[in-house]
């Protein structure tokens, strides 16, 4: 049933290979899916067919590689990683820097503004941004549907596409100055957190930001 199924990641802490974490009670999984001293960030899962949840999560510890990131099919007993772009050293930023909506529909964001694409599961990735609208790290990227998404990076850069990610533009800044670190949408609302203990809200798709004070906002980073 839903809610059955679940992963948790953690950083390496340089005592072991990176952990994923599996049910029953979030017990240490068979394999680790990156080398030694490499950290996970991000870890989505998505059914593929009617029997098989596959697990999908990111590198994000800098190599002398190109991004990367890791699948199984089988709850964590063995993984296959794949490169995701040829440029080295990118990686993800940020948990929410790896998107699924499902198997068709999956981004990935990175620390010097490009946005890929994955189609088919997460075996194969297109760029569709390429570091033109930021060189920036993007932190965080959100679709409410196949067409209709947003990322949000360093330096309050906020920018949305209408048509899956083929195109994407800026839209207007926060306001607030610190970086975006989540992004959410809900009843007709997208919501920006960053790193400023802030949390804004927009109902124009991003032309206009307001700010949603909560008991704590200004401290501290709204990560989720």
């Amino acid at each position: 049933d839903v809610g059955d199924v679940g992963q948790a990641d953690a950083a390496d802490g340089g005592v072991a290979a990176a952990n994923v974490l599996g049910i029953p009670g979030f017990t240490a999984v068979t394999a680790d899916p990156f080398a030694v001293n490499q950290n996970i960030v991000g870890a989505v899962c998505f059914p593929i067919d009617k029997n098989t949840t596959r697990w999908l999560v990111a590198r994000g510890t800098s190599a002398a590689a190109p991004a990367a990131v890791a699948y199984s099919d089988n709850g964590g007993t063995t993984w296959t990683s794949v490169n995701v772009g040829a440029t080295n050293t990118q990686i993800a930023n940020d948990s929410a820097a790896l998107f699924a909506l499902d198997q068709f529909n999956i981004w990935f964001a990175t620390n010097d503004g490009f946005i890929y694409k994955s189609e088919d599961g997460g075996l194969s990735w297109t760029a569709q941004e390429e570091g033109v609208i930021t060189s920036n790290e993007i932190n965080a990227v959100y679709f409410k549907d196949p067409l209709n998404g947003m990322a949000g990076g360093d330096g309050d850069v906020l920018m949305r596409t209408t048509d899956g990610g083929l195109t994407w533009a800026a839209v207007t800044a926060t306001g607030g100055g610190d970086n975006i670190t989540s992004i959410a949408n809900s009843g007709g609302f997208w919501w920006a957190g960053d790193s400023g203990g802030q949390l804004w809200y927009s109902d124009d798709d991003g032309d206009t930001w307001n700010a949603r004070t909560f008991n704590g906002s200004g401290t501290g980073n709204v990560a989720a």
